[in-house]
């Protein structure tokens, strides 16, 4: 534990879990896992296994398993976690990276074909169309060729 009261500057490194009341310049390396405490002021780039902050941090953060943001937390910096806990309260600014694997998104099924009676059908409302959309005749000369009518 460091105690409210206590700086320390430098390395912080350890196996074990730690409880940090006070204030850390420099940075946390921990193969456990880190909390900080509403008192705990933290100016540091940090790494534990699980990261829970109710203080304040000006780094980034890698959690390799979670990070928690609880209420009154403030946090400034990029935060590195497969797992992120925001809670009502906390406050965050820089950016986050989910580093977990996401399946590639499934793409769009092409449009389908059209059978021959739908392409038949298409064909006769594109007649038409042009038909109708023609010049001097009522049915214009591509009409004349493609549905004689006198």
């Amino acid at each position: 534990m460091i105690a409210a009261g206590t700086t320390i500057r430098g390395q912080v490194s350890g196996d074990e879990d730690l409880v940090v009341e006070g204030r850390i310049e420099g940075s946390v390396r921990l193969s456990k896992n880190l909390t900080i405490t509403g008192s705990g002021v933290l100016l540091a780039q940090i790494e534990a296994k699980a990261v829970g902050v109710a203080g304040q941090i000006t780094g980034n953060i890698i959690a390799t398993e979670a990070l928690a943001l609880e209420a009154g937390a403030l946090v400034v910096g990029d935060i590195t976690t497969p797992r992120l806990i925001i809670e009502d309260g906390a406050r965050f600014k820089g950016r986050v990276t989910m580093n977990v694997d996401i399946p590639p998104l499934a793409a769009a099924p092409p449009p389908p074909i059209p059978s021959g009676a739908e392409r038949a059908i298409s064909s006769a409302i594109l007649k038409t169309s042009l038909c109708a959309n023609s010049g001097a005749h009522p049915h214009g000369e591509y009409c004349h060729r493609q549905h004689p009518h006198d």
